[in-house]
C-alpha cells in the first residue's frame, strides 16, 4: 500500500481508513456493501474529514441528490457521483451506530448480507418498518445537524 500526502493526514485518516479496509476484509472473509464499509472506514478518520463530508451530505439532500437508502444497499459498484456516496455512507453509518452502538451495526451489517433482505433486518436491528422509514429518520437526523 502506497499512501502519500501530510503526514498528519496520512496518521489521523488515511491509515486508519485503509487498515479499516483490512480488517473488515479479514473479518467479513468477503466484501461488504460498499456503503457501509466506506462507512465505517470514514468513522476512523479525523474529524476534519468527517466534518466536509456532513456538509456535503446535508447539501445533497437539500438539493434532493442522495441516493435512496434501497438503491445503497443494493449497489455492489462505486456510482458516479462518489462524493455523495462516500458521505452518505459515512453518514447513514454514524447514524445508525448513535442510534444503537458498534456491535449491533455489525450484527445489521451481518444480517443483511446473509439474508440479502435489508428491510427485515432494518426491521429487527432498528425497529423500521421499512428502509424508506429508515432514510426518513436518517435525513432528519442530517438535516438537524448543527454544522
Amino acid at each position: 500500500m502506497l499512501l502519500q500526502g501530510p503526514r498528519r493526514t496520512i496518521v489521523e485518516s488515511v491509515l486508519p481508513h485503509e487498515v479499516s479496509h483490512a480488517v473488515f476484509a479479514t473479518y467479513f472473509g468477503r466484501p461488504l456493501p460498499r456503503w457501509v464499509e466506506e462507512g465505517i472506514c470514514v468513522v476512523v478518520e479525523h474529524l476534519s474529514p468527517q466534518s466536509e463530508l456532513d456538509r456535503q451530505i446535508v447539501a445533497a439532500l437539500r438539493d434532493g441528490n442522495s441516493f435512496a437508502v434501497e438503491q445503497m444497499f443494493a449497489m455492489k459498484n462505486y456510482p458516479s457521483d462518489a462524493l455523495t456516496f462516500y458521505s452518505q455512507g459515512y453518514s447513514l453509518t454514524r447514524f445508525l451506530i448513535e442510534r444503537e452502538g458498534k456491535s449491533k451495526l455489525i450484527q445489521f451489517v451481518v444480517e443483511g448480507m446473509e439474508s440479502d433482505d435489508w428491510g427485515s433486518a432494518t426491521r429487527r436491528n432498528y425497529g423500521f418498518e421499512s428502509l424508506s422509514d429508515l432514510q426518513n429518520a436518517w435525513a432528519e437526523w442530517v438535516l438537524d445537524l448543527e454544522l
